[in-house]
């Protein structure tokens, strides 16, 4: 647990904990999407960024892993010629093997789960993860109000998303 403003927040740091935090919110999430309208663009994104880095700093994703056990990873061409090379597989096998394309865009992304490059919770290529690994849990835009339904699509499977939310949430209620 941690306290914010001298009120008690349940803290889920792990899948298992998240999944019994998640219990019916889903009704609270509309709610807040519509609260947040109220407020400024900036305001908000201030709000939760500055609550994303106060949040990040409490939880060990090592401890979780849950992106990489259930995202599909995104990636750039680069980015597939590099991994093949790191698993000494030739371009086109490592292609066929490990990764799909979204149709119609045109994504490539790891088609396993969790991801090949996991063993105990660990990346086991940390250095060398794609751009989407390096990135998350940040939202892909600044503009996390205009964005917020997207950003909560992540809300069931990172622990550091859900209790940013949960928190702001809090936060906004108390304007």
């Amino acid at each position: 647990m941690i306290i914010y403003n001298l009120a008690v927040v349940q803290f889920p740091e792990t899948p298992e904990e998240l999944v019994l935090a998640i219990e019916n919110k889903w009704e609270d999430n509309e709610c807040f999407v519509y609260e947040i309208q109220r407020v400024p663009t900036r305001a908000f994104n201030d709000l939760f960024y500055q609550t994303l880095n106060e949040v990040e700093r409490k939880i060990d994703c090592t401890q979780c892993a849950n992106c990489c056990k259930v995202f599909h990873v995104g990636l750039h061409e680069e980015e597939i010629k590099r991994l093949a090379d790191i698993k000494h597989t030739e371009y086109k096998d490592f292609v066929q093997q490990y990764v799909s394309i979204e149709h119609p865009t045109g994504i490539h992304f790891l088609k396993l789960n969790p991801c090949i490059f996991l063993s105990n919770n660990l990346c086991t290529i940390y250095e060398q993860r794609p751009q989407a690994c390096i990135h998350f849990p940040h939202p892909a835009s600044m503009d996390v109000k205009h964005n917020i339904r997207r950003v909560l699509k992540n809300y069931t499977v990172c622990p550091i998303i859900f209790n940013t939310i949960e928190h702001c949430k809090k936060r906004v209620r108390e304007l």
